[in-house]
């Protein structure tokens, strides 16, 4: 058997080293805990969307029915609790002023529709509002504050989702079980 040179020596050290080093990456990586947490995505098909305010108003609304109407969602918050875009969509706002015996009474409301899906959530409430005109948001977006409790809706924030068409679709009746944090 022919004996090796100090350079061919120095050459399979290398190799060795390197492979060692490349088995130790591939462990280590393989090994490596995900850092990323799981990101949220409402499943708009299923019916499940974000909270569009604090969590204890999701939890604790109720359903608003006016005569035979159903009206939304709605709850108690405290003024100044965030207003949150339940999904993707885009977002035009308004401001609206009631009649006399509701003492004109100017509520800000605000569609965020999502065409893919087909569906457009109302919101209803008095307090600060972003204005909006088809400005596509993402799921989260702050639209504004609530204030009062507002007369008409006997609640703080009045929250819908209308499938179907999005300006003459089906109002959906809502329940906890429908959103998600």
């Amino acid at each position: 058997m022919p004996s090796l040179n100090k350079r061919q020596i120095a050459l399979i050290l290398i190799f060795i080293i390197a492979a060692i080093v490349a088995v130790a990456a591939l462990i280590t990586f393989k090994n490596k805990p995900t850092t990323t947490p799981p990101k949220f995505t409402a499943d708009l098909k299923k019916g499940i969307y974000k909270c569009p305010t604090n969590i204890s108003f999701c939890q604790n609304g109720k359903n608003i029915i006016k005569g035979t109407n159903y009206e939304g969602f709605g709850g108690e918050v405290a003024t100044g609790s965030a207003i949150l875009a339940s999904f993707d969509g885009l977002a035009t706002g308004t401001t609206i002023t009631l009649p006399d015996q509701f003492k004109d009474e100017k509520l800000n409301v605000i569609y965020l529709d999502n065409k893919e899906n087909n569906i457009r959530a109302t919101y209803y409430f008095k307090g600060e509002s972003i204005n909006f005109n088809n400005i596509p948001v993402k799921m989260g977006t702050n639209f504004g504050k609530t204030g009062d409790k507002m007369l008409y809706f006997n609640t703080f924030l009045l929250f819908s989702i209308t499938k179907g068409d999005i300006q003459k679709g089906e109002k959906v009746m809502l329940s906890p079980k429908d959103f998600i944090d």
